[in-house]
């Protein structure tokens, strides 16, 4: 049961991060480029810890303020380490 909420919830992310680029591609079929890490690893690691989250059995409100926080500290995280080697 876990793994398979963990494909769900990542199949959920991975289309609410890359929703922009599914459209821009349904319009143009034309797929662009972007940074990898904010298009598949990021929705990957959050639906990761909401598996995991979900798995503790916690209220729904503890899970999305445990879900935001990490959400948070992923983002700042790596953005400072694109920050620090830019490309």
């Amino acid at each position: 049961m876990f793994g398979f909420n963990w494909i769900l919830n990542s199949l959920v992310f991975l289309v609410i991060f890359n929703l922009s680029q599914i459209i821009s591609w349904y319009r143009t079929r034309i797929w662009q480029p972007t940074n990898s890490f904010f298009s598949f690893v990021f929705p990957l690691v959050l639906a990761l810890v909401l598996t995991i989250v979900d798995s503790l059995r916690l209220y729904v409100i503890v899970q999305i303020i445990i879900l935001a926080v990490v959400g948070i500290f992923l983002y700042w995280l790596f953005i400072s380490y694109y920050r620090g080697n830019p490309k």
